[in-house]
C-alpha cells in the first residue's frame, strides 16, 4: 500500500497563525477607535482561528467584511474575500472557496489594484491544483508571478515559486519541483520566515522521499517537527509528524511511525482540519495491512473516504481507492478490487492526466518565451532612441536618482533611529523583567541562609556547610547576571550560540546545590537520574539557564514533602532532559500556551510570583540550540517539563 506524503498547499494566509492570544486581540477590539483598526482585529482573529476553529473563523472573517462594506472600504472587502477563501480551502470546501476568490479577483481588478489582483491569481492557483485541475493552476499562478516580479514583490514571488514547486511534484517533475523550490529558497534568504521556511523544508522533504531517498526526507521533516511550533504553525506540524511517520515506515521502523501517526491524526482532530485527518488514516491503515490486520486497515479506510466524500476532494478519493484495491487484491477479493477500480477509473478522468500535464508544461515554456520576447522588445525600443533624447533622459535621470538618495537616505536614517530606539525599549524591560525572576530567588535563599546563622541555631560543622553553600549561591548568581547581560546584548545583535561538547552531571549537580536552600525550605527532594557521561553538544550557558529555569518552576509549584526527579532519554541523536514535579500541575490547554510571554502568571504553593518571563527565555535559548521544549500536567498532578539538545556519543 502506497504512503500519502503530505504537501504544504496553504494559502498565503493560512501559512501561520496569529501570534496575539484571542484574550489580547479581544481586548484590542474593545478599545478600538476606527472602522479600519476594527477590521484589521477581526482579519487578525480569522487567522488564529484559520486552522484551529472553523466557525469562528468563519465568523470573525464575515463580520470585518460586513464593516468593509458598511464603509466602502473595497480594498479590504476584497481582501477579506480572499481571506474566507482561505478559510473554507483550509476546511476542504473548494467549491465555495473558489466562488470567493473569484469574486475578490473580480474585485481588484475594478478597482486596478495589481497586489490584489496577483493574490487572488495565487489563492485561485492553489485552490484548482488542489483540486487536481493543474494546467489551469499552473496558469494561475504564473499570471501572479508574472505581477509580482513587475512589483518586486519577493513574498509573493517565493509563494508562487513554491505553488509551482508543488504542482511539479504532484505530477511527477520532480527535478523541476526541486528547481522552483531552489529559487524559492534563495528568496527566503533575503526576507526570513518561520512559517515559509517550514512549508519549503516539508516540501522539499516530500520530493526527496519521491525519489526514494527516505533518509534524506527524513532530516527535513524531523526539522519541521522539532521547529514548528504546535499551535502557531498547525497545518505544517501535522504535515512534518505525518511525513516523518512515513519516512520510518518505510526505514522499518512500523511502530515510531505508528507513534507519528497517532500524534498527527490527534492534532488534526483537535485543530477540525478533515482534509489532514483522511490523509492521515490512509497512512495508519498502510500499517496495518503490513501488519495483516486488513480489518482494522478497511475500517481506517472508511473513515477516510468519508470525509474526503464530505469536503468533494476527488484526488483524496482516488488515493483513497487505490488503498482499497491494494487491500482487496492482497486478501484474493478480486471482484471489489474490480469495482473500486472502476471507481477509481471514472474519477482519474476528470482529474489530471499526460494530456493536462503537457499542457502545464507547455505553458511553462510558454511564460519563458514572453519574458524572453518583453527582454528583447525593451533592448530595441532603447536602441531607437536617438543621440538628444538619451542625452536628456540621462541628464533627468542623474537628477531624479540625486534628488530620491537623499530622500532615501533621510527616511533610512529615521528609521534606523527608530527601529533602534524600539528595540533598546525592549531590551531593557524584559532585562528588567528577566533579572527581577531569576535573580530575586537566589538572594532569597541567601537571606534565609543568614537568618538561620543569625538565630544561632546552628552547629559549628553546619555554620561551615552553610558557608559554603552561600559562597555557591554568590557564584551562581554572579554567573547568571552574567549570562543575563549578554543575552539583553544578544537581543540587539541577534543570539549567539556558543556551542561546545560538555557533560550534563556537571550543571546538573550545580543546580542542586544551587537550589538546596529552597528545597529544604519546602521540604522537598531533588533527585536526578542522569548518567554521569551523557555528554551534549549546547552553549553552557543557556542550558544551564533553562535547567535553572525549570527545577525553580517545579520547585514553586510543588507541594511541601514532596519530589522532584530530574532524567534524560537519548533518541534519534537529541538528548531528552525532563524535569518532573507532583505539584499543583494546570489544565491541558495552558500547557500548550506556557512558552509565550508572560503565560505563566500563577502563584506557588506558598504564594511564589512570578511574571512567565523565564519560560518564553528557556524556549529562545532551547530553539537557538537546534532543540525544542514542552510541558504535559493535569490539573493537580503536577507537570513535566521537556527540552532537547544535541547528543554528543
Amino acid at each position: 500500500m502506497r504512503l500519502f506524503f503530505l504537501v504544504c498547499f496553504s494559502l498565503l494566509s493560512a501559512l501561520a497563525i496569529a501570534s496575539k492570544t484571542p484574550t489580547g486581540l479581544l481586548r484590542e477590539l474593545e478599545e478600538a477607535r476606527s472602522d479600519t483598526s476594527r477590521i484589521k482585529v477581526y482579519t487578525e482573529l480569522t487567522d488564529y482561528y484559520m486552522s484551529s476553529d472553523y466557525d469562528s473563523s468563519v465568523h470573525y472573517a464575515s463580520q470585518a467584511l460586513a464593516l468593509a462594506r458598511a464603509t466602502r472600504n473595497h480594498k479590504g472587502e476584497y481582501t477579506l474575500l480572499n481571506r474566507l477563501a482561505s478559510v473554507y480551502h483550509a476546511h476542504g470546501n473548494l467549491t465555495l472557496s473558489k466562488e470567493f476568490a473569484q469574486e475578490a479577483l473580480t474585485g481588484f481588478e475594478r478597482i486596478r489594484d495589481q497586489e490584489g489582483i496577483a493574490l487572488s491569481y495565487l489563492t485561485l492557483g492553489t485552490i484548482t491544483g488542489k483540486g487536481g485541475h493543474f494546467p489551469e493552476a499552473t496558469s494561475y499562478i504564473l499570471q501572479a508571478l508574472r505581477i509580482f516580479e513587475k512589483t518586486r514583490n519577493k513574498k509573493g514571488m517565493f509563494d508562487a515559486y513554491i505553488k509551482l514547486g508543488l504542482i511539479n511534484e504532484q505530477s511527477g517533475n520532480l527535478d523541476q519541483a526541486l528547481e522552483y523550490y531552489t529559487k524559492g529558497k534563495a528568496l527566503l534568504k533575503a526576507a526570513p520566515s518561520v512559517s515559509s521556511s517550514l512549508s519549503l523544508q516539508n516540501n522539499i522533504g516530500v520530493v526527496y522521499a519521491k525519489k526514494g531517498n527516505m533518509r534524506e526526507a527524513l532530516k527535513y521533516f524531523i526539522a519541521g517537527v522539532q521547529h514548528a511550533d504546535s499551535l502557531v504553525h498547525a497545518d505544517l506540524y501535522i504535515s512534518s509528524l505525518t511525513n516523518a511517520g512515513n519516512a520510518y515506515q518505510h526505514l522499518g521502523s512500523p511502530d515510531t511511525a505508528l507513534s507519528f501517526h497517532q500524534r498527527s491524526l490527534a492534532k488534526a482532530r483537535q485543530f477540525r482540519l478533515p482534509e489532514k485527518e483522511s490523509q492521515v488514516l490512509i497512512n495508519i491503515a498502510a500499517i496495518y495491512v503490513d501488519r495483516k490486520n486488513f480489518t482494522e486497515a478497511l475500517r481506517l479506510l472508511d473513515k477516510s473516504r468519508k470525509i474526503a466524500e464530505s469536503i468533494g476532494h476527488a484526488f483524496l478519493l482516488s488515493e483513497i481507492y487505490e488503498a482499497y484495491i491494494g487491500i482487496y487484491e492482497e486478501q484474493g477479493n478480486y471482484k471489489d478490487a474490480f469495482l473500486i477500480s472502476q471507481k477509481q477509473r471514472a474519477l482519474d478522468d476528470s482529474l489530471f492526466n499526460k494530456d493536462r500535464k503537457r499542457a502545464a508544461e507547455r505553458l511553462q515554456v510558454e511564460y519563458d518565451k514572453e519574458r524572453s520576447k518583453a527582454k528583447i522588445k525593451t533592448l530595441e525600443t532603447l536602441s531607437g532612441k536617438t543621440t538628444l533624447q538619451r542625452n536628456v533622459g540621462v541628464t533627468v535621470a542623474v537628477l531624479v536618482i540625486v534628488m530620491l538618495m537623499v530622500v532615501y537616505f533621510s527616511l533610512y536614517n529615521m528609521q534606523r533611529l527608530n527601529k533602534r530606539l524600539k528595540v533598546s525599549n525592549q531590551v531593557k524591560d524584559k532585562l528588567f523583567s528577566i533579572i527581577g525572576h531569576d535573580l530575586r530567588g537566589p538572594m532569597g535563599s541567601v537571606v534565609q541562609m543568614l537568618t538561620l546563622m543569625e538565630n544561632d541555631v546552628l552547629k559549628p560543622n553546619e555554620l561551615k556547610e552553610i558557608a559554603q553553600i552561600l559562597k555557591k549561591h554568590t557564584e551562581v548568581s554572579l554567573s547568571t547576571l552574567d549570562s543575563l547581560l549578554e543575552w539583553g546584548k544578544t537581543q540587539i545583535q541577534g543570539v549567539r550560540v556558543k556551542g561546545k561538547v560538555f557533560e550534563v552531571a556537571g550543571v546538573v549537580q550545580q543546580n542542586r546545590d544551587f537550589f538546596f536552600a529552597a528545597c529544604a525550605a519546602k521540604k522537598l527532594t531533588l533527585v536526578s537520574e542522569i548518567p554521569e557521561t551523557l555528554q551534549v553538544s549546547a552553549d553552557p550557558d543557556h542550558f544551564g539557564f533553562v535547567l535553572r529555569n525549570l527545577i525553580s518552576n517545579a520547585i514553586k509549584f510543588s507541594y511541601p514533602d514532596s519530589l522532584i526527579e530530574l532524567k534524560s532519554t537519548v533518541n534519534d541523536g537529541m538528548v531528552c532532559i525532563s524535569v518532573k514535579d507532583y505539584g499543583k500541575g494546570m489544565e491541558e490547554s495552558d500547557a500548550e500556551q506556557l512558552f509565550e510571554t508572560f503565560n505563566l502568571r500563577n502563584d506557588g504553593t506558598n504564594g511564589e510570583k512570578g511574571t512567565g518571563i523565564g519560560l518564553m527565555l528557556c524556549k529562545e535559548f532551547v530553539q537557538a540550540n537546534g532543540g525544542r521544549i514542552w510541558a504535559h500536567s493535569k490539573l493537580e498532578q503536577g507537570a513535566e517539563f521537556f527540552f532537547t539538545c544535541k547528543h554528543v556519543s
